[in-house]
This record gives C-alpha cells, structure tokens and sequence, in this order.
C-alpha cells in the first residue's frame, strides 16, 4: 500500500475498535437535550452523532453549522450538553460559537494542547493519539 489514503482506510477497523474499547467517563444520565457544533467534514461526522443519541439513547438532538450558530443560537435547558467537533480544536467558527453557549461543553478533537481544550472546555475527548486525518479532508477535493 503505497497510497496513504489506503493505508488510512484499512486502518479504520482497528482505529474504530481502540476508540470503543477506552472508557470515557461522561454521564448523559440526567441529559434532556444534546447539541452539536461543527463544521466541515466535522459536521457529517456530528450527523451520525444526532442519529446516535436521538435513535439509540432516545436524546432529543440538534446539530448546526458552528458559523451559523453563532446568528442562529441553539436551544439550550438546564440539563443540556454541547459538543463541539473539530479535528484540530482551533477552528476559528466552532471557538466563537462555544463562547456564547452557556450549557455544559464537551468538545470531541485530536488537538489535545488546543485552544477548545485550554480555554472553553472542562472536559474532551482526545479521539487519535497521532495526527493524520487525512482521508476525511480528501473527498471535499474532487471538482463537480
């Protein structure tokens, strides 16, 4: 395998079977809404996440674009729980979005030392331990 991109690709199983076999100690016991903010490939990846936690764990979810929810602010309870996804946590739209979110945040990235991390969150997830997300970003290159 020559290709990086196929490398990246036969390496989802394993990478998937790490991700699910560390344990991640966050209660959504008493959660009664989920937002996510993303954008990008991000924000596909947040739309399996609202199908998840709305199928699954039964939590009504809302995602949006980070830009747009900086015009547009999500619905927020007492019991709500925001998560950010960013592959580097310093995507500019995601940090001005969290700034103005008042509910509980949980941010989702690989960027352990970021500025999501450092300043506007109290609790991450680091989802790779190296960084090489490559294949995510190159779909968006294909011309129509």
């Amino acid at each position: 395998m020559t290709h990086f991109m196929l490398k990246e690709i036969h390496e989802q199983p394993d990478v998937i079977r790490h991700l699910l076999d560390r344990p991640i100690s966050i209660s959504f016991e008493n959660v009664d809404r989920i937002n996510i903010l993303a954008c990008g490939t991000s924000l596909h990846a947040g739309l399996i996440g609202q199908f998840l936690f709305e199928q699954v764990a039964k939590i009504p979810t809302q995602i949006r674009s980070s830009s747009e929810a900086l015009f547009a602010p999500l619905i927020e309870t007492a019991n709500t729980v925001t998560i950010a996804l960013t592959q580097s946590g310093e995507t500019a739209d995601t940090i001005s979005a969290l700034q103005i979110v008042q509910s509980k945040r949980i941010a989702i990235t690989n960027g352990i030392d970021s500025t999501i991390t450092s300043k506007l969150i109290t609790q991450f997830i680091q989802m790779q331990e190296k960084k090489g997300a490559l294949l995510q970003q190159k779909h968006s290159q294909r011309s129509w």
